[in-house]
């Protein structure tokens, strides 16, 4: 593979020099982290025409040695066909990568989640028949940077992780308290980086990839999209998105059901997607600002639960069925 230069990312294009040639490649939007200049980009091309790039990957290669550390898949872009649950109807999956891909699943999201859409996040989209066709489902992941969630720790100790949270925070397993993680970690590191900064390095410590938004068109839905979409969502954080993620977090908003339950935070887990999906659920509850969820116009109290998933688990399952 030959190595580009002066690379320059703007929303969906890629400018890149080779020899005297400059030209411009599409990638999907938000494949790449904002700094992107600590990767380095290498591309195969067709019969040699370097304005026809076949295969396009992004390294992230130790300073010293060169090894590989991280390697994502741009070109061939990823494009899946999978056929619904009812076995008749194929599902086009893809990333998004055009100006109208990025709109409609904006509209998506804009119409059908009742959280505004996000500013930045890959857009792993399902669309029917062609790839003409309305976007029917979304999944937007990006890494969470605004809190450090409790079910964080449960993910740490079920990937065998945690000890290793502990000694960068320079405290041992049992005197970790979680809460306090980022004001240790600024302690032992002697630094001053804000919350955001330390929220980040241990989701990139954990390998986390953030699900901001899931989305499937209420006239699609009960198709089985949703779970085709979080199934095909480990293999795009592993391969197809820098950082590259081993682990992925969702928080989710549901109303109570403690009409039915002596547990103030029960929910119906039998019908949840994430649960279907085979991710784990955080023991506790969420204590971040509540959200209402109307029925009838009449108010109702919700909860937050927090989801994880280990990316080698999904794939380990779907190889299996």
């Amino acid at each position: 593979m030959i190595e580009l230069k002066k690379i320059f990312i703007s929303g969906n294009l890629l400018n890149y020099s080779i020899e005297s040639l400059s030209d411009t490649i599409n990638i999907p939007y938000f494949c790449l982290p904002l700094n992107s200049r600590k990767y380095k980009f290498f591309a195969e091309f067709a019969n040699n025409n370097k304005r026809e790039v076949t295969k396009l990957v992004a390294r992230l290669l130790d300073q010293k040695s060169e090894k590989i550390l991280e390697e994502i898949l741009i070109k061939p872009y990823y494009n899946k066909v999978i056929k619904d649950s009812s076995g008749q109807q194929d599902i086009i999956f893809s990333l998004a990568m055009t100006p109208k891909e990025r709109k409609d699943t904006y509209c998506l999201i804009i119409n059908h989640h009742y959280i505004p859409k996000p500013s930045q996040g890959l857009m792993l989209i399902a669309k029917l028949q062609s790839n003409e066709g309305p976007v029917i489902g979304c999944v937007v992941i990006d890494t969470l940077t605004y809190a450090n969630p409790k079910g964080r720790e449960q993910l740490a100790n079920h990937v065998e992780k945690y000890n290793d949270i502990a000694r960068l925070c320079g405290v041992s397993p049992n005197s970790l308290i979680w809460h306090k993680v980022p004001e240790l970690y600024k302690k032992y590191k002697q630094e001053q980086p804000d919350k955001e900064t330390i929220h980040s390095s241990i989701a990139d410590f954990l390998k986390i990839a953030w699900i901001s938004r899931v989305v499937v068109d209420p006239e699609y839905q009960g198709k089985g999209v949703g779970q085709l979409m979080l199934k095909e969502l480990a293999n795009v954080v592993l391969k197809y998105r820098g950082p590259t993620a081993e682990n992925i977090e969702v928080i989710a908003s549901y109303k109570k059901i403690a009409d039915i339950s002596d547990d103030p935070y029960a929910f119906d887990a039998e019908k949840n997607l994430f649960v279907k999906s085979k991710f784990h659920v955080f023991n506790g509850n969420m204590t971040s600002s509540k959200l209402v969820f109307t029925d009838d116009d009449i108010p109702k109290p919700s909860i937050k639960k927090y989801f994880f998933a280990s990316v080698h688990e999904l794939l380990e399952e779907d190889s299996t069925q």
